[in-house]
């Protein structure tokens, strides 16, 4: 017969709480960041965008999810972004999108084209490799005036 051990149920009760505490901590720190942050399967679908990307992009908390990548980009840059998108996947490496001096836009719900900046981080999870996407809105007033607008 096996002994009750109340140091043990204490540790593993802990480590609940650790796990816990640090899930709340990202979910936290992802839904209250100043860039629209979206992570894309291999297959170029999102599967998950935090709550600036939904304001960023004009839709509603949760509906980017299952969407194609390429329906965020305008759609005169579909083929490129998705030849693009399966070379990144071969040679994955953090890099910021396009080339210097290059403008990159995205494409809000309504099909509204807008300036923005996008790093690329290839991240290797247990259900494969994915790629977290980091999109600052240059349109807004707040980056009016920066160097790089031109």
């Amino acid at each position: 017969m096996t002994s009750f051990d109340p140091a043990l149920v204490r540790d593993q009760a802990d480590q609940f709480t650790l796990v816990k505490d640090r899930l709340w901590l990202h979910e936290q720190v992802t839904r209250y960041a100043p860039d629209a942050i979206i992570i894309v399967r291999v297959d170029g679908r999102v599967m998950y965008a935090n709550d600036r990307a939904s304001t960023t992009f004009g839709y509603w908390p949760g509906e980017l999810v299952g969407m194609a990548i390429e329906d965020l980009v305008p759609e005169s840059a579909h083929e490129d972004h998705v030849r693009h998108r399966e070379a990144f996947i071969k040679a994955p490496r953090y890099r910021q999108m396009g080339l210097p001096g290059m403008e990159i836009h995205g494409r809000r719900k309504g099909g509204e084209p807008f300036r923005c900046e996008v790093q690329l981080v290839p991240l290797a999870i247990e259900m494969g490799s994915v790629v977290a996407a980091y999109v600052r809105d240059l349109s807004t007033p707040e980056h009016a005036g920066r160097p790089d607008d031109g």
